[in-house]
């Protein structure tokens, strides 16, 4: 399941630019921990187990960069994982990509952070609802059905 949310969210990437990183190789080998463990113990880890989730540009994820569209973050490797993240470890959960945000996370349906550029969804904006920001209305509106989790 994680090989074909990535392989999606990669188109989402083309068309709109909405991602900041996209870590298949740490995401892929989370799955197939989690694979092994069901095996083994014909038990799931949790109620998220196996589940692709996108994470916002806002939340730590050790040895990634935390930017939140700050020009001046690039090259801040996080050394831990946030506490929201540890516990949707802890349910089950394979984030695999960090979606952008505007920058100082000003709400915007358009923005453009000077760090990643412009996430531009309005060519789908029919086909979906208002979400927080505009990476996360692009990903739903290209039918893509993640979790995504936005600290507010």
């Amino acid at each position: 399941m994680t090989t074909a949310y990535y392989k999606r969210a990669i188109v989402a990437q083309q068309v709109v630019n909405c991602l900041t990183e996209i870590f298949v190789e740490q995401a892929l080998a989370r799955a197939a921990k989690l694979d092994a463990h069901l095996k083994e113990t014909g038990k799931v880890v949790g109620p998220l187990h196996g589940l692709p989730i996108s994470l916002k540009d806002q939340l730590c994820i050790k040895g990634l960069e935390t930017t939140m569209g700050y020009v001046t973050w690039i090259g801040k490797y996080s050394e831990h994982d946030a506490v929201l993240v540890e516990i949707l470890y802890e349910l089950g959960a394979v984030p695999f990509v960090r979606t952008n945000v505007p920058q100082t996370l000003i709400v915007s349906v358009n923005f453009e952070a000077p760090l990643h550029c412009a996430t531009d969804e309005s060519i789908y904006s029919i086909f979906s609802y208002y979400a927080y920001s505009g990476e996360r209305h692009t990903i739903m509106s290209l039918e893509e059905r993640l979790i995504l989790i936005t600290a507010i």
